[in-house]
């Protein structure tokens, strides 16, 4: 299949993870960096399946060369807590729009347990947790939710705990949360996982460890 991929800045991060899964499960992908990362970053032998566009998720021109002929857009964008960056809600009605006029349907997102609805589903004890940078960084991926839910799209909507380094080892489930986190490793092997066939088409899904 061909992804085109929205989020990848950083080392460690969940976009990371799902680029070196799709190639090596042999689809083809298009990814957008603010830093270009050389390819081998990424894998060794499947680089003639990668195409890196340098550019950013507020500009339309550098979102419609990912965007463009794809089956799948996948976005993990996000800022780091206290950052102040407003990317994932700026970016939201752009890509919606972008997506519409390309004629491409399909969007995987992750945003965090704790927006939209699953907010009244955090233990009272915990919503302390939430506030400060970290409620900033849920406001904004609220926001950016919102923008897709609301709009014409084939979303799905990727909801994971406290994020943690980690591998890809198959250990995530739907709950209960319970205060769980999860690796990014996981969040992206979930991911990968619905590329070719997904019963999770529509629907906002919780993610966590077993």
């Amino acid at each position: 299949m061909k992804i085109g991929v929205l989020g990848m800045c950083g080392t460690r991060g969940v976009g990371k993870e799902f680029v070196k899964l799709a190639l090596a499960d042999g689809h083809n992908l298009t990814i957008l960096a603010r830093n270009v990362p050389p390819a081998s970053d990424f894998t060794n032998d499947k680089q003639e399946n990668l195409l890196i566009v340098h550019g950013n998720a507020l500009d339309k021109e550098s979102l419609a060369k990912v965007i463009a002929g794809q089956d799948i857009i996948f976005c993990s964008l996000g800022a780091l807590a206290g950052s102040g960056d407003n990317v994932c809600s700026l970016s939201a009605p752009l890509i919606v729009e972008t997506m519409n006029e390309l004629g491409v349907s399909k969007l995987i997102v992750v945003t965090s347990y704790g927006c939209g609805d699953s907010w009244a589903e955090i233990p009272f004890f915990i919503k302390p947790m939430f506030f400060g940078a970290i409620g900033a960084t849920l406001k904004e991926k609220t926001i950016q939710e919102d923008i897709i839910l609301k709009s014409n799209l084939e979303y799905m909507v990727i909801r994971p705990t406290s994020l943690k380094d980690g591998p890809p080892d198959g250990n995530y489930s739907f709950g209960p949360i319970r205060g769980k986190q999860i690796s990014r490793g996981n969040v992206a092997l979930f991911a990968s996982q619905q590329l070719t066939g997904s019963d999770y088409w529509g629907k906002k899904v919780k993610l966590t460890e077993k």
